[in-house]
C-alpha cells in the first residue's frame, strides 16, 4: 500500500500540441520511526533551547511524516476530465498497483 499526498499543481503548456494542462506532483507519506532519547544533560539543554525558541515565536517544525516525491503526472485538460478524479493540493490517495494499472483511492480521513 502506498499513500500519497498532492504536494504541488502547476499549469503548463504542451510544446508539441500547444494544449494547456497541469503538472501534478504526488509525494509518498510515511510515518517516522519513533525514537526515544535518553534523559542526559545534552537532551535537557536541547529541550530548553527549543522551548526558548518556541516562546520567541520561531516555528519549530515537528512532523511525524516523511514526504518523498513519488510521481509526477502531466495531464492536458481533456486527460484530466477523462481521469475522473478532482485533484487538489493536500488531498491524500492510496495508490493501488494491480494488473499493470495504477488506481487512485481518495482517503478522506487521513
Amino acid at each position: 500500500m502506498v499513500i500519497v499526498r498532492v504536494t504541488r499543481i502547476q499549469s503548463y503548456k504542451d510544446k508539441a500540441t500547444g494544449k494547456l494542462g497541469k503538472q501534478i506532483e504526488f509525494s509518498e507519506i510515511r510515518s517516522t520511526p519513533s525514537v526515544t532519547i535518553g534523559g542526559g544533560e545534552e537532551t535537557r539543554i536541547i529541550k530548553q533551547v527549543l522551548d526558548q525558541m518556541s516562546l520567541m515565536g520561531l516555528p519549530i517544525p515537528v512532523s511525524s511524516e516523511i514526504k518523498t516525491p513519488k510521481m509526477v503526472l502531466f495531464l492536458t485538460q481533456e486527460e484530466e476530465e477523462l481521469f475522473g478524479i478532482e485533484i487538489n493540493v493536500n488531498r491524500v490517495y492510496e495508490l493501488i498497483f494491480k494488473d499493470s494499472s495504477i488506481k487512485f483511492k481518495e482517503l478522506k480521513d487521513y
